[in-house]
């Protein structure tokens, strides 16, 4: 299938029927898939700042304390 047949619409009402459930399945698979991502991301955000936290919490008592 070449990517100007993904874009036309089915010749019967049937077939068009089959088709928008097929793209609305891709939008739901494809959302889940980035609030996935979100997740992951958001995750590795909130360890990266605690690491970044833990990191410099003693570098900035030091310098203050000095």
């Amino acid at each position: 299938m070449s990517a100007h047949s993904a874009l036309v619409m089915p010749a019967t009402e049937d077939q068009a029927d089959r088709y928008r459930w097929l793209l609305l399945f891709r939008v739901v698979a494809m959302m889940t898939h980035l609030t996935a991502l979100q997740q992951r991301l958001t995750d590795t955000l909130i360890s990266l700042v605690s690491s970044v936290d833990r990191i410099a919490r003693p570098i900035m008592l030091m310098t203050f304390l000095s």
